[in-house]
């Protein structure tokens, strides 16, 4: 029996990403509903991206709230992450 495992395509139409506050870019994840299901952003210390429980609430309140890609995204976090080299 095989495991069904998303295509390549279908898995980048599980996120969108977001720029909050003009500072923190977001990653959000959609279920097979489309519905969001959580949130990450990327964490300096650890150079990777964590789960942040109330991201999602934050993004869907802010006034300052921005869609952007995902080479944009990729490009903040990894300059966030430069910022951190000791």
């Amino acid at each position: 029996m095989q495991c069904w495992r998303p295509t390549v395509s279908e898995q980048e139409n599980r996120y969108k990403y977001y720029l909050l506050n003009e500072t923190t870019p977001a990653r959000v994840t959609f279920n097979n509903q489309g519905l969001k299901i959580g949130a990450e952003a990327p964490d300096a210390a650890t150079r990777t991206l964590v789960i942040r429980t109330t991201l999602l609430s934050k993004i869907e309140t802010a006034d300052d709230v921005d869609e952007i890609d995902r080479q944009t995204f990729e490009t903040l976090c990894n300059a966030l992450y430069a910022k951190s080299v000791p």
